[in-house]
């Protein structure tokens, strides 16, 4: 039974990979100021990024020696550069009102 629902599981986080950017895409005409786009793609890649490492399948597989972990180390270091844009797009974002 854990087996079916792990499997179920990755393949829920495999849809996810891949449906987000599509209705991010989507609904991104309804962003009209710029520190929303950038606070909404931010957090997109962030998403993106944990989704990759929470999910067992890799382009490269964890058990090749040095580089099979440099993937999920890449995608950690994606991650967080996602927050990064989303904490500029927030700040933009507050400029934009201020001013």
């Amino acid at each position: 039974m854990g087996l079916i629902k792990k499997f179920f599981e990755q393949i829920i986080y495999l849809l996810l990979i891949l449906i987000l950017p599509l209705l991010w895409y989507i609904n991104v005409s309804t962003f009209i100021n710029y520190g929303l786009f950038t606070i909404s793609f931010g957090f997109l890649i962030m998403l993106e990024s944990y989704l990759y490492v929470k999910l067992p399948l890799d382009l490269i597989p964890d058990w090749v020696p040095i580089i099979g972990l440099l993937d999920d180390a890449i995608a950690y270091i994606i991650m967080v550069i996602g927050g990064w844009i989303s904490v500029i797009g927030i700040i933009t974002y507050v400029i934009s009102i201020l001013t």
